[in-house]
């Protein structure tokens, strides 16, 4: 072999060495799946439901029906569900300001879900039984509508609500208080 051989051997040999370091680095990073299938949406089941809404009112129970997107993740059902609740109550006037949902999920085990809203569900002039009444109304709709998880732990701005009456420390239960 003559010089020049060595020489193209030598580099070439050199620069694979390179590329394969890169590779097992992780500096470069080849990816060979179709970049379109990145591109499309999870074909998960999604359809709507028909879902009971309930509020307390006037001394009574209150029922409304709406329709919602429902799939099989739960923190989504959880998170729909909500978010509908608390149009309901905006439009009965049951809370004094929009109250928005930052956050609803679910733990690993299903066992808890967190619900955070961006202020207090309740006035500062309510009463117990007032806020009680919310609660249990918040628990009866998830109830009824088979969200199985079964504590609720509620949080305003991702930190446990504080309230003079009711202890939000832990998580309430979804079977809720009342018989």
């Amino acid at each position: 072999m003559n010089y020049k051989n060595y020489l193209y051997l030598t580099v070439s040999s050199l620069l694979a060495g390179m590329l394969l370091m890169s590779l097992q680095k992780k500096w470069i990073i080849l990816n060979f799946k179709p970049s379109y299938l990145e591109q499309t949406l999870p074909k998960a089941n999604f359809h709507k439901k028909m879902v009971s809404l309930f509020c307390w009112k006037n001394q009574t129970w209150s029922c409304e029906k709406n329709e919602i997107l429902w799939c099989p993740d739960q923190a989504s059902n959880l998170n729909n569900l909500i978010q509908a609740w608390l149009v309901l109550l905006e439009e009965e006037k049951i809370t004094p300001v929009k109250i928005n949902l930052q956050a609803a999920m679910v733990n690993a085990n299903q066992q808890t879900a967190y619900i955070s809203f961006d202020q207090s569900l309740f006035s500062k002039d309510a009463s117990t039984y007032q806020k009680l009444m919310t609660i249990e109304a918040l628990l009866k709709t998830l109830r009824e509508n088979g969200i199985n998880i079964p504590n609720i732990q509620f949080l305003t701005q991702h930190k446990h609500s504080k309230d003079g009456h009711l202890d939000f420390s832990n998580p309430w239960p979804l079977i809720g208080f009342l018989k």
